[in-house]
């Protein structure tokens, strides 16, 4: 469900640099940092890197660009 909301002129101008900068559309760039921001407000303790690099590999997940891991050797149970 979409919603218009009005947002600050200078917001908006800098979200839209920073949209064109990292390949996303304005709304796309908004979503990021609202969920960027999310998770580092319930996850004080994790850092920004930590934190991006979980949304890239979310964004390769959803995009079907990783495989599964496949263990090529069984594992014994005394290690």
């Amino acid at each position: 469900m979409g919603k218009s909301i009005n947002l600050d002129d200078g917001f908006v101008l800098e979200s839209t640099i920073r949209a064109k900068a990292s390949g996303r559309s304005l709304v796309q760039k908004i979503e990021y940092d609202v969920t960027f921001g999310r998770i580092a407000i319930d996850n004080p303790n994790l850092s920004y890197a930590f934190i991006q690099e979980a949304l890239l590999v979310k964004d390769d997940l959803e995009g079907g660009e990783l495989t599964p891991y496949v263990r090529k050797m069984k594992r014994s149970l005394g290690s």
